[in-house]
């Protein structure tokens, strides 16, 4: 076998049915073997990312080192093989067999473990950081060092587990997560060993139990990329309602560090906690999304707000024209509202009437350039907007032909002749300048272009 050899699942399986065992280093990279039966292969330092092996046989296989991260490998049994140092990141191993299997030093982080058994396993200095544990059996597992930061171990079983020296942090559990008879000398509830417990000397034998029962009258929620304060509160006022029956507070709010935040809600020792979790992220996923529309919704105003901006910017760029035209000599110092300020230019180009009361028009004074016809293709494209929304709330599935026939059905002849006369004054490619959002432009251009076509 070629270290680094690149390989079919099939032709992997060929090569193992006619006895080869040996496939170290070789490179699977998202192949299917689900279902293989591969008892006992060397698969030593193996690149098995995202390899499917669903319900696959490797017992007694040696794994040392290998990357199976991203892998499946739900309902497939593991027993007894050795994953020394091997990497799992975000593996899905729900349901999974690893009893008596040696996975020291292994990576499991961020990885889906619901289910699965490593009563017997050996997972010593594992790093188990942010894992899925819920109803994983760890009946006499060695979890020495291990690191179970942020770990979701609600139901878990770690009865005569091994815990010495372990990290705790923000591990979640509940009171049908099984501690009974757990050893345990010491552990560290901060990364990188820090916050020991105890701070000198170690526990009696039951007193890690004990002392972790304490624990078990919170519900930990944590937050791992920052916390939105607002679908926060909704969450936990609506989870209240939800159990109205259970007393619930806020007992702590910690900021771990790079962005992480844990809440910690009291709620009496029988309590559902599992439901109470439950309760809480589906709110607070209803929370997030609700205030994300809200936010959409203003950013939508704030557009229209700014293509009105747009629009009236367009007609004032016209002012120093119209001041040329007008032949006038303007003051700009004067006071606003003096003799020499009351006056006003009404109209475009050429043809500004001055209508002044009082002597001639001197200082600043109130110009009104309406540019008609720009005004004109202005509230067309307004209109068009509007009756393409109309039909998007009653048929929103409808084809460009269909918003078509609609423009036309709904537009008055008046309003068409409008648009065209307006279209033939300032020339056609003022169509591209309509204010329009980008899903309705090509409609309104298309509709409008029809108008120009003689009938």
């Amino acid at each position: 076998m070629t270290d680094g050899e690149r390989i079919s699942s099939s032709e992997l399986l060929r090569r193992y049915e006619a006895g080869e065992r040996n496939f170290q280093r070789v490179i699977l990279q998202e192949t299917n073997l689900q279902g293989a039966n591969l008892w006992g292969i060397i698969l030593w330092e193996a690149n098995l990312w995202g390899t499917d092996l669903r319900n696959a046989n490797l017992q007694k296989a040696d794994l040392r080192g290998a990357i199976l991260e991203k892998a499946d490998l739900r309902g497939a049994n593991f027993s007894d093989v050795n994953l020394t140092d091997a990497r799992l990141i975000e593996a899905n191993l729900s349901s999974s067999n690893f009893t008596r299997a040696n996975l020291c030093g292994v990576r499991l982080v961020r990885a889906n473990l619901q289910s699965a058994d490593f009563s017997g396993a050996k997972l010593s200095k594992a790093e188990l950081i942010q894992s899925n544990l819920i109803g994983t059996k760890f009946l006499g597992t060695e979890l020495s060092e291990a690191g179970l930061t942020a770990v979701t171990a609600i139901a878990a079983d770690f009865e005569k587990a091994i815990l010495t020296g372990a990290c705790l942090e923000d591990w979640h559990i509940t009171d049908r997560t099984n501690l009974d008879g757990v050893t345990c000398e010491y552990v560290y509830l901060r990364n990188q060993q820090e916050e020991r417990r105890p701070h000198t000397g170690n526990f009696a034998p039951g007193e890690f139990t004990k002392l972790f029962q304490l624990s078990l009258e919170t519900v930990d929620l944590i937050f791992r990329e920052g916390v939105n304060w607002k679908a926060a509160a909704y969450s936990f006022n609506n989870t209240q309602v939800l159990n109205k029956d259970t007393p619930l507070a806020i007992q702590t709010i910690e900021n771990k560090g790079d962005g992480t935040v844990v809440i910690r809600v009291q709620a009496p020792p029988n309590t559902d906690k599992e439901k109470i979790h439950s309760d809480f992220w589906q709110g607070y996923e209803f929370g997030q999304k609700a205030i994300e529309s809200q936010y959409q919704a203003r950013l939508e105003d704030k557009d229209k707000e700014i293509n009105r901006l747009f629009l009236l910017l367009n007609q004032f760029s016209k002012v120093p024209k119209l001041m040329a035209d007008s032949k006038k000599q303007y003051n700009f110092y004067r006071e606003v509202g003096s003799v020499e300020n009351q006056g006003h230019i009404v109209g475009s180009g050429s043809n500004n009437t001055i209508n002044n009361a009082v002597g001639e028009v001197k200082g600043n004074y109130n110009i009104h350039n309406y540019a008609p016809e720009k005004q004109t293709l202005a509230e067309a494209a307004a209109e068009i907007q509007k009756l393409l929304k109309q039909l998007e709330q009653t048929n929103p599935t409808a084809t460009e032909a269909q918003q078509i026939e609609h423009i036309n059905d709904e537009t008055t002849p008046k309003f068409k002749r409008r648009v065209v006369g307006a279209l033939q004054a300032t020339g056609e490619a003022a169509i591209d300048e309509f204010i329009l959002e980008n899903k309705y432009l090509k409609v309104a251009k298309s509709a409008i272009k029809g108008w120009l076509k003689p009938e």
